[in-house]
């Protein structure tokens, strides 16, 4: 929407359309907040049938760390900083576009070691 409406107000200044920005009244999308959350149940049956190969490893850490699926299975051994133990992702792999860095908890280790 607001491409759409920076294209248009582009638009109208330059001269190729006339009269105001068309955008101007469409009402905003607004998303809803999540309504739900996956149980401790449902968390137990994921994390049991994650198994242990690469993809089950992916899964668990991502349950482990609280990140995006792209963050954990993208992730590159020069992001984990095992001394600090944390992990570093830079600002061009996180949503916000902001370098966050992710605690290493104790269950979280032992994945290095696999």
């Amino acid at each position: 929407m607001a491409a759409l409406s920076g294209l248009c107000g582009w638009a109208i200044e330059q001269e190729y359309i006339p009269g105001t920005n068309p955008t101007s009244d469409i009402k905003r999308l607004h998303e809803n907040d999540r309504e739900r959350v996956l149980s401790e149940e449902e968390l137990v049956l994921i994390w049991l049938a994650a198994g242990d190969d690469d993809f089950g490893r992916v899964v668990k850490l991502m349950m482990l760390t609280g990140r995006r699926r792209m963050e954990i299975g993208g992730l590159k051994w020069a992001e984990v900083r095992l001394q600090r133990a944390v992990i570093d992702l830079p600002e061009r792999r996180t949503k916000n576009k902001k370098r966050h860095l992710v605690p290493l908890s104790e269950p979280v280790r032992p994945f290095w070691e696999m």
